[in-house]
């Protein structure tokens, strides 16, 4: 998500450079946003955003990879219609797969620790 804002914003100045953009970001058959609404929207961001999910919808496959519950989407995209329209296109027909607790980054690194230790013990 971070790359995604930072690529509209690099191409805001070239309207044509930024229609080409998104209109490749639209195109692509699963379009996967990892760091999905890890900070709020502006209302250009939102715009764009809107945009996008405007193209893509019913046509391709988005996933949102992020730490928020659905229910908080609304408001960190903006609130008021902007931020109606993205989860109306973003969220009908939508599955969510919810991840528990678990924090993988941490097993993985235990598993990790767990190996060095046995290979120092040798």
């Amino acid at each position: 998500m971070p790359d995604l804002m930072r690529n509209f914003e690099d191409r805001r100045e070239a309207l044509k450079e930024l229609t080409r953009y998104r209109k490749r970001l639209g195109n692509y058959n699963i379009l996967i946003i990892d760091e999905w609404l890890n900070y709020k929207l502006n209302e250009r961001d939102a715009k764009m955003l809107y945009e996008l999910f405007e193209q893509r919808s019913g046509n391709n496959s988005t996933i949102f990879v992020g730490q928020f519950p659905v229910s908080e989407w609304h408001d960190r995209l903006g609130g008021g219609t902007q931020a109606d329209s993205i989860m109306d296109r973003i969220v009908h027909n939508a599955y969510e797969i919810p991840s528990s607790e678990t924090n993988l980054r941490k097993i993985y690194d235990s598993k990790k620790l767990a190996n060095l230790k046995a290979e120092i013990e040798k």
